[in-house]
């Protein structure tokens, strides 16, 4: 089995801004959520491979998981969070409406100095299939 994780919070996301490729730590809530999520999977996906994005979020919620597994986190660069470019650190509400529209329905729009989708898409998917295949035989969580 194949399990997407999501890191706990961040003083950047819970303030509603754009993180993409900004480092925080998690915040005190972010810590909670990545014990909790560590207790819930620990049973039922024992021996789990975990791996990680390179980024310190991702990073400690793969941390807390694989203490939990008695494990070890891998970190892969290819699943380092979409690059906002110039949006990263910026409220929702300060991009443009029409480019949230656009960047909605348009996969390869890429905003100033980041990536499109189609290019995290490119990078990701290999890793993913890469993964799959080991999921197979043993639970792979990936934060």
């Amino acid at each position: 089995m194949l399990i997407l994780v999501r890191h706990g919070q961040t003083a950047i996301n819970a303030g509603g801004l754009l993180q993409g490729r900004i480092d925080p730590a998690l915040d005190a809530t972010g810590e909670r959520q990545a014990a909790a999520l560590a207790s819930a999977l620990v049973e039922r996906h024992p021996g789990a491979l975990v791996v990680s994005s390179p980024l310190v979020r991702a990073r400690q919620t793969a941390e807390a998981i694989a203490g939990a597994l008695k494990a070890e986190v891998a970190v892969d660069e290819r699943f380092i969070e979409l690059d906002y470019g110039d949006f990263d650190g910026k409220a929702m509400h300060e991009i443009p409406d029409e480019t949230w529209a656009l960047w909605r329905r348009d996969p390869t729009f890429t905003p100033p100095g980041g990536e499109s989708l189609v290019d995290l898409d490119r990078r990701v998917q290999p890793a993913l299939d890469e993964l799959a295949l080991g999921a197979v035989d043993r639970d792979v969580i990936v934060v």
